[in-house]
């Protein structure tokens, strides 16, 4: 019976809770999960074939050594810097346009996460498709301070969102957090 409260009382808590991650982590994590239907509905198995490619190299090197650490953060770079952004803008345009090529509101898109076999994948590799859902925030206070994207709109800058109003927000990775508000601090000088 304690058992059965406790999961019960982390199922609720699931339902508000929202850890942002990285988008690299997430496509690094979830890519199993989702790879059949990306075949299916994105269908660049080109760019499909070099993430994977990318994904099995850092997952599955275990051996610390110079050359392995080299080529892991390459792998991690190449995701960084070029796959994962290419993988999401295609996965943007797949939950933004019908088959018509017509334009979806927000409210279409967020339906269709919610109810339609074809798209709630999306959710598995992007958690951050939830946001609108969420009351708790986990993320790095790069996350907060940069701006943010949930797919199902254009990123925005989350610290200026109505998504916030009684929101509880925790930050991690604190020990980095002078570097962060440094790097934004001299950012948002030089744009003056």
């Amino acid at each position: 019976m304690k058992l059965e409260n406790a999961l019960k009382k982390l199922v609720k808590i699931d339902n508000v809770l929202l850890r942002v991650e990285n988008n690299v982590d997430n496509l690094c994590n979830n890519f199993h999960l989702v790879k059949e239907e990306l075949y299916e509905f994105i269908g660049d198995n080109h760019l499909l074939v070099k993430i994977e490619r990318e994904i099995n190299l850092i997952k599955g090197n275990k051996n610390v050594n110079d050359d392995n650490m080299f080529l892991v953060q390459q792998a991690r770079d190449d995701l960084q810097n070029e796959l994962e952004r290419e993988l999401r803008n295609k996965v943007t345009a797949y939950l933004t346009y019908d088959e018509k090529g017509k334009e979806r509101t927000k409210a279409q898109k967020v339906k269709l996460l919610e109810n339609d076999d074809k798209y709630k994948w999306i959710v598995k590799l992007y958690p951050a498709t939830q946001t609108y859902k969420k009351k708790i925030f986990i993320m790095s206070l790069d996350k907060f301070l940069y701006r943010y994207s949930t797919i199902i709109e254009p990123p925005f800058n989350l610290f200026e969102s109505d998504l916030l109003e009684n929101s509880i927000i925790f930050m991690d990775e604190f020990d980095g957090t002078k570097d962060v508000i440094l790097k934004k601090i001299i950012k948002d000088g030089l744009l003056v």
